[in-house]
């Protein structure tokens, strides 16, 4: 809600406007009477609708005056507080000047902007006084100064989010004392939870402010199991779109049971299991069902009703993914997603491809699919492209052709509503499944078009991937159909992208060690470890464990794992399912992970004086010496968060 920003270069203006204006109205409106400091606000254009007025500015100071009697002594009073036009949900507190050899007192700035105040605030007196509580809170606790244990960005975003839950707590209490309802004022942080903040615990490894779940679960204490369980389910939905498919399950399973009402929950663990065992596939097994590239499924992101370690056939995992997603089915019997999961199941059963059953599901799927709001676009397009695939293996090319285009048209117009969204993964389904078509003709100009679509497949695509390998298998059938020489693997791997999923866990043997988890449960793991100050007269520790080869830097949980040595190995996948990890450990050459990873950018976790080799995508930062690798980190890279 509240970011740590200084203005330098433009203070002594700044502290003269403050002046100027306390001598005769301490509410400021418009960007006119003070500059913006909050640091870039919405991307969305300013409607007249979110244009400030002066309703706003009068709103705003009976709100503050209704908190004048309970303000601690050592709150400077009264803080200018300014009105600023912008469509996001914002407010931030500002430091203006300090004392110094020109004697000028330090002043304050509280900002708030009309986004919060129409999407969040939407009138309610409580909301606005705990945001503002919370506001004067940074302030009162001195986080708006200039603290110099922030060396790096890693230990500003550490440090910060501690501040912002404090200032939580200043805000309820401040807003309690004045009078305030406890229930309402929690609805300014639940309201910002549904404007789309940061809502799940690991997210919030990379941002300057804790996840609004948690926060809310700090405040409120009577209902902080259904937020924690809230948390693990947006966590279970971001290791999902990671690919982290282990790390989903738990999470899943932990709500379903804690809350085994919700349906949600049950139909994501299904699907967190099914894309464990397809994940384990490889180009055999994808070979021995003889079907085209089905992609995932579609889960659900938000709970409504709560508002593999090796390669290969892993049949009980099977089993279990179908059998929770019937128990969704149970529970909801008109969930699209689940009967489309069902179908992909059925499309990659270990005891063969089960064409008729898979059909069943997925037209039960795409008959429900518009009645269904939870599901996505993408995920909408996802059931069309595997009901085609799965009737192009009981030889109905006519309808496979015609749900193609349908995917191929509901790609476009996502990509024209949603320019930044990925539509590259369906868009390689349709070219690989659409070539298999074309390349089963007779035609020998089918055959040749066929080939112009795998070669581009084979360019756009992870060659890490299974389907990589029998993409490769079909052009070169195809090339010595048509007597062409085919072009060698590593022609199309060399143009080939790469993009990776996060490292987020550590396979100790006997669990799993993953970023964000308690310190408690790492304890309950490994035990003990050595404890140390990571930053003398903070909360930051080293935990070390020797025996292990590894140390952590945590607070209440873990933000890092480092490994010192190489009886861990990291494995990075690329994104998308059935492909082959890069190992990367302790003692192996620089340049040969530059040529499995490629560049690698450079960043700062502890000393700003030892810069770290480092690769966002995956989370990965090295130290080197003499072009080896000494030290691997796992870390999320921090970002800056305005909420």
């Amino acid at each position: 809600m509240v970011v740590l920003v200084r203005a330098r270069l433009v203070a002594a203006f700044l502290i003269l406007a403050v002046l100027l204006i306390g001598a005769r109205d301490t509410y400021a409106q418009s960007q006119s009477e003070l500059p913006q400091y909050c640091g870039g606000g919405s991307e969305r254009p300013v409607t007249s609708d979110y244009v400030a007025t002066a309703d706003d500015t009068r709103f705003v100071k009976e709100v503050v005056s209704q908190m004048t009697p309970g303000r601690p002594s050592t709150l400077p009073w009264p803080p200018v507080v300014q009105v600023t036009s912008d469509a996001s949900s914002q407010a931030c507190a500002l430091e203006l000047g300090s004392n110094g050899t020109n004697g000028m007192k330090t002043a304050y700035v509280v900002i708030v902007y009309t986004g919060l105040l129409r999407d969040v605030v939407q009138g309610r007196p409580d909301r606005l006084a705990f945001i503002l509580g919370h506001e004067f809170g940074h302030i009162a606790l001195g986080h708006t100064a200039r603290d110099g244990r922030m060396t790096t960005e890693f230990l500003r975003v550490t440090f910060t989010r501690d501040q912002e839950s404090a200032a939580d707590q200043y805000g309820m209490n401040w807003a309690l004392k004045s009078g305030y309802s406890f229930d309402e004022s929690l609805k300014a942080l639940i309201g910002l939870r549904q404007t789309g903040g940061v809502s799940s615990s690991f997210e919030a490894l990379r941002s300057d402010h804790p996840s609004l779940s948690d926060r809310i679960a700090e405040l409120d204490k009577n209902q902080a199991v259904l937020w924690r369980a809230m948390s693990n389910f947006s966590s279970g939905v971001y290791f999902l779109e990671t690919e982290q498919y282990a790390l989903a399950e738990r999470c899943f399973r932990s709500v379903t049971e804690q809350f085994p009402e919700s349906f949600e929950a049950w139909a994501n663990l299904g699907y967190a299991q099914l894309m464990q065992y397809a994940d384990a596939l490889d180009q055999r097994d994808l070979r021995r069902f003889g079907i085209g590239q089905v992609l995932v499924g579609g889960f659900y992101r938000r709970p409504t009703s709560l508002e593999a370690q090796v390669r290969g056939i892993n049949e009980q995992l099977w089993w279990d993914a179908v059998g929770n997603l019937k128990e969704s089915l149970r529970r909801r019997p008109d969930l699209a997603a689940s009967y489309a999961n069902l179908g992909v199941a059925y499309l990659i059963a270990p005891s063969g491809s089960n064409p008729r059953n898979a059909q069943k599901y997925l037209e039960q799927a795409y008959q429900l699919v518009g009645k269904d709001p939870s599901l996505d676009p993408m995920a909408r397009v996802t059931l069309v492209i595997n009901l085609a695939v799965t009737l192009a293996a009981g030889g109905d090319y006519a309808k496979f052709d015609q749900l193609m285009d349908e995917a191929q048209s509901a790609l476009d117009a996502i990509q024209k509503r949603e320019p930044g969204m990925s539509t590259l993964p369906a868009r390689q389904a349709i070219v690989y499944n659409s070539a298999l078509r074309l390349a089963g003709s007779s035609r020998d100009q089918d055959q040749r078009g066929a080939l112009q679509e795998i070669e581009g497949y084979l360019r756009s695509s992870s060659p890490d991937s299974a389907w990589w390998d029998l993409a490769y298998e079909h052009y070169s059938q195809l090339c010595t159909r048509l007597g062409i020489p085919p072009k060698t693997s590593d022609n199309f791997k060399s143009s080939s992208p790469h993009r990776y999923r996060p490292v987020i866990s550590l396979n100790m043997g006997k669990g799993a060690l993953t970023l964000g988890e308690s310190v408690r449960e790492v304890k309950a793991l490994l035990g003990a470890g050595e404890i140390s100050p990571a930053i003398p007269n903070t909360n930051l520790m080293l935990i070390r464990y020797p025996s292990e080869g590894l140390e952590l830097i945590a607070n209440d949980r873990v933000l890092a794992i480092i490994l010192t040595t190489s009886q861990h190995p990291v494995p990075v996948r690329e994104e998308g399912l059935e492909t082959i990890p890069n190992m990367v450990k302790v003692g192996m050459q620089m340049s040969d992970v530059v040529k499995a990873l490629g560049s690698y950018d450079v960043t700062w976790i502890l000393d700003p004086e030892e810069p770290l080799w480092f690769y966002a995508q995956p989370g990965l930062a090295m130290k080197a010496a003499q072009g080896l690798v000494t030290e691997i980190v796992l870390v999320q890279a921090p970002r800056k968060t305005l909420l």
